[in-house]
């Protein structure tokens, strides 16, 4: 009798929605990877010991490793899953003043800080960050107002 692969060691990465995730097996050596979409059956994606997903829109994904020992040609009994977990996206809430006069500056606009976030401010083209940007507390000027409709 020969024995079947021993089943392999993965890592489960956590990604942002809306991007890539490389899954790497660590342990067998000397054999085969050959990733599924499915449990069993399904379609084979990739062959390879590491496997970079296409981007991952906005939930948990598994995917499926088979082992197959090229010395004995036995594939694994059962598909190891790996799987992609998806991080909430922050929703920060905004304080800071919500009218502006035409020409106004030092304008404060603030969401809670967290340490293990960075920020990104984007402002509509009336106005310029004249400081802040980067963290969690921006100073804006404005140069004009908005017009609705």
């Amino acid at each position: 009798m020969v024995p079947v692969p021993s089943e392999p060691s993965l890592d489960n990465p956590s990604q942002c929605a809306g991007s890539k995730a490389t899954l790497s097996v660590i342990l067998p050596s000397d054999v085969n990877f050959r990733w599924y979409d499915a449990p069993s059956g399904g379609n084979l994606i990739h062959v390879g010991r590491t496997f970079t997903t296409p981007n991952i829109i906005n939930s948990t994904t598994s995917y499926y490793l088979e082992t197959l020992d090229t010395t004995t040609n036995c594939i694994s009994v059962k598909r190891t899953e790996a799987k992609v977990i998806i991080l909430p996206s922050p929703q920060p809430i905004i304080s800071g003043q919500n009218a502006a006069c035409v020409n106004s500056s030092g304008l404060k606009y603030t969401v809670p800080s967290n340490p293990n976030r960075s920020y990104a401010w984007t402002i509509t083209p009336n106005g310029t960050i004249t400081a802040g940007n980067g963290t969690n507390q921006v100073t804006v000027s404005w140069t004009a107002l908005e017009q609705e409709y």
